[in-house]
C-alpha cells in the first residue's frame, strides 16, 4: 500500500500539462495614428462633427446623398480661396495646399470616405473619365470625412518639419472657413436610395 502511493505522488508530479492561465491583454497603440495626429492636431469644431453625426445616421436609414451637390467641393475650396486674405501665408501658398487636399480627396474617396451601402452611387458614375472629377460631385460633408482621416493620412507622408507648422496652419483655416459658413457650405441633402438600388447593396 505504501508503495502505491508513492507511484501515485510520482505520477502527479511528472504531470506537466499546461494550464490555462488568464493573461492581460496588451493593447499596442497605433503608433503611426498618434505621431500623425501629435504633428497635425486637425480637430473639426463641434459643429461640423454635428453634421457628421447625422450625415452618419442618414447613411444607416439608407439614404444616399443627391450628387452632384451644391455646392461641391471644388466650389468649397474656391470660395475659401476667394475670400482668403494673405497674412503669413500667401495665396500662392494656400492655393497649393487646397490643390494638394483635392488630390487627397481624389485618392481616398471610394477606398477610405465612402459607407459601403454608398459605393454603388460612386460605380454610376464613370470616373475614369479625366473630364469627371469626383470634387466636382461630392460635397462638404464629403470634405469633413477626409478632414477627419487627413491627419492619419498625412502620418504616412514624408513632410518636412520646417512644411508641417505651415501645412498645418494652413488646413486650419479652411476648416475655419466652412465653420463659420456651414449653413450654405455644408448641404445636407438626400434622397432614398430605392428598392432597385437597396438590392444592389
Amino acid at each position: 500500500m505504501p508503495r502505491q502511493r508513492r507511484r501515485e505522488k510520482k505520477d502527479a508530479s511528472t504531470d506537466r500539462t499546461p494550464r490555462k492561465e488568464k493573461r492581460a491583454k496588451l493593447e499596442i497603440p497605433n503608433t503611426t495614428e498618434t505621431k500623425s495626429q501629435e504633428m497635425f492636431p486637425l480637430e473639426l469644431p463641434s459643429n461640423l462633427k454635428q453634421l457628421l453625426v447625422q450625415d452618419n445616421e442618414k447613411v444607416k436609414a439608407k439614404k444616399l446623398a443627391r450628387l452632384p451637390m451644391k455646392p461641391s467641393i471644388s466650389e468649397i475650396l474656391q470660395d475659401f480661396l476667394l475670400t482668403y486674405k494673405s497674412d503669413e501665408f500667401s495665396v500662392q501658398i494656400m492655393g497649393e495646399v487646397v490643390a494638394g487636399v483635392k488630390v487627397y480627396f481624389q485618392h481616398c474617396l471610394p477606398s477610405l470616405l465612402l459607407y459601403k451601402f454608398e459605393a454603388p452611387q460612386y460605380q454610376t458614375f464613370n470616373f475614369d473619365d479625366p473630364q469627371h472629377d469626383v470634387c466636382d460631385f461630392y460635397g462638404g460633408i464629403h470634405l469633413l470625412r477626409l478632414f477627419v482621416k487627413l491627419p492619419t493620412l498625412l502620418g504616412y507622408t514624408e513632410v518636412k518639419p520646417d512644411a508641417t507648422a505651415v501645412l498645418f496652419e494652413c488646413m486650419k483655416r479652411i476648416v475655419q472657413h466652412i465653420q463659420l459658413n456651414a449653413d450654405r457650405l455644408v448641404t445636407m441633402d438626400y434622397l432614398d436610395g430605392g428598392a432597385e438600388y437597396k438590392k444592389r447593396t
